[in-house]
């Protein structure tokens, strides 16, 4: 088994493989934590070929541990890494009409506001002023403010959404 550590430089995604390497049929794994109290973040062993690929989320500054294990004989490998940082696309949709249920009632979360060519990073967290509308809301444009604040601790950021609650009039 080989092992690596590595910390990346910043919030983003990190992929590794030993793709081409013919000699030995290994796994990857990615671990964090301290040596004596590791948790497993995620492992392969036949992505392409016989050989390992894994992608995973990667935290500014938190240590990954790597290994590398072969499966029966004991041969070369290269491992491979790409690592790309998270850049952050925050947009909303800025109109948006829903139309209440049979029971009165509709709900919205981040997914029905958030522009769909947005990006995101691990540990971002979207929050909505208001998710639920009901027949008092119908007829109105509700404007619901959508938060984004980064994991990486920077500033938050804001943008409002006009919803129109429609309510069947049969």
């Amino acid at each position: 088994t080989a092992r690596h550590l590595s910390t990346p430089p910043a919030t983003g995604s990190l992929t590794l493989d030993t793709c081409g390497s013919d000699d030995v049929d290994a796994k990857v794994q990615a671990f964090t934590g301290a040596c004596d109290d590791l948790a497993c973040i995620t492992g392969e062993d036949d992505d392409c070929g016989n050989d390992p690929m894994i992608t995973f989320d990667v935290l500014e500054g938190e240590t990954v541990r790597i290994a590398v294990s072969g499966f029966s004989t004991p041969g070369a490998f290269a491992l491979n890494s790409e690592y790309l940082e998270c850049t952050v696309n925050f947009a909303c949709e800025t109109e948006l009409e829903i139309e209440l249920g049979e029971d009165g009632v509709e709900s919205i979360d981040s997914a029905a506001v958030i522009a769909d060519d947005a990006n995101f990073c691990v540990g971002d967290l979207i929050s909505l002023s208001k998710t639920d509308f009901a027949c008092d809301d119908a007829d109105d444009v509700q404007v619901v403010t959508v938060t984004y604040t980064p994991g990486s601790g920077a500033e938050a950021q804001t943008c409002a959404v006009n919803v129109t609650v429609i309510a069947d009039r049969l």
